[in-house]
């Protein structure tokens, strides 16, 4: 059953659920920690940017992370110190609709 999230679950204070992306080549163990309930590790990505006045081309991993509001800032601050880049990439996105048990475990799993 997929659901809408009820808007309970919005408030700042419940929000519930986040979806967050991040680009990082090392092993969060934020699985472990409590600090997500999932990672996927999609492998060999390649990003394009622009860094300092020069294109530069590098291979990464994407991690795609299922948390919570209450988790998000302590999951931020683990991928960041251990995150080998200047600037990380961190970017979280509400969960606005999902299957209602696989929510639920998300909600069971974070801290």
């Amino acid at each position: 059953m997929m659901v809408n999230l009820p808007s309970k679950l919005k408030s700042a204070q419940c929000l519930g659920f986040i979806y967050t992306s991040v680009y990082v080549p090392n092993d969060l163990d934020v699985v472990k920690s409590k600090l997500a309930a999932c990672v996927n590790i999609v492998p060999a990505i390649t990003s394009v940017y622009e860094w300092q006045g020069k294109l530069e081309e590098e291979s990464e991993l994407l991690l795609i992370m299922k948390t919570k509001s209450s988790a998000l800032n302590m999951l931020k601050e683990k991928v960041i110190s251990l995150h080998p880049y200047e600037v990380p990439e961190f970017i979280a996105a509400p969960i606005e609709y999902g299957s209602e048990k696989y929510l639920k475990w998300i909600d069971t799993q974070v801290i």
